[in-house]
């Protein structure tokens, strides 16, 4: 299993498998999985990215943003568990 060192809370991460389901017991999983530093593979993170791309490309209110190679990109969101 690899680790990374995450600089912004200072906690190493450990890659997982996520399962990519998304039924409602693999959902608490992951989230569960993410609260214990855990974080999905590069290849498992883009193709999440992915689906939620195409799904908020149906959204009229969805803006582009060009991010350079260089750049850093932080994704700050609400998390909501019921």
């Amino acid at each position: 299993m690899q680790e990374f060192y995450s600089q912004w809370d200072h906690v190493v991460k450990k890659v997982t498998q996520f399962d990519l389901s998304f039924s409602e017991e693999s959902l608490e999983t992951n989230f569960n999985k993410l609260l214990n530093h855990e974080i999905p593979s590069m290849e498992q993170f883009l193709h999440v990215c992915q689906l939620a791309t195409k799904y908020f490309r149906q959204f009229e209110n969805v803006v582009d943003v060009e991010i350079k190679p260089d750049d850093k990109l932080v994704i700050y969101m609400d998390v909501l568990k019921p």
